[in-house]
């Protein structure tokens, strides 16, 4: 009897550990495929800056790429506090 009980302790145990880490694994991609996405528009935002000349625009444009980069930054922080290590994301 003690001998089924320990058998279901540790299946159960097995059964956690795996929902976790498929957790763990559906919140690292999230993060990774937020990142890409970050990066990708902050790439996007650097080509734009290059070809605008309005004032305004060029404003605008400065503003929307540092909330880009903090967002990326943030984005990072979760990253690393998950423990996700992964290459980094290139253009």
């Amino acid at each position: 009897m003690e001998g089924i009980v320990k058998s279901k302790v540790r299946e159960f145990a097995t059964a956690v550990r795996h929902k976790e880490c498929d957790a763990r694994d559906a919140e690292s991609q999230e993060i990774t495929d937020a990142l890409r996405l970050i990066s990708d528009k902050i790439k996007k935002n650097e080509d734009n800056f290059n070809l605008i000349s309005d004032a305004d625009l060029i404003e605008a444009i400065v503003y929307e790429g540092m909330a880009l980069k903090a967002r990326y930054r943030y984005l990072l922080r979760q990253a690393k506090s998950i423990g996700i290590c992964r290459e980094p994301y290139k253009n």
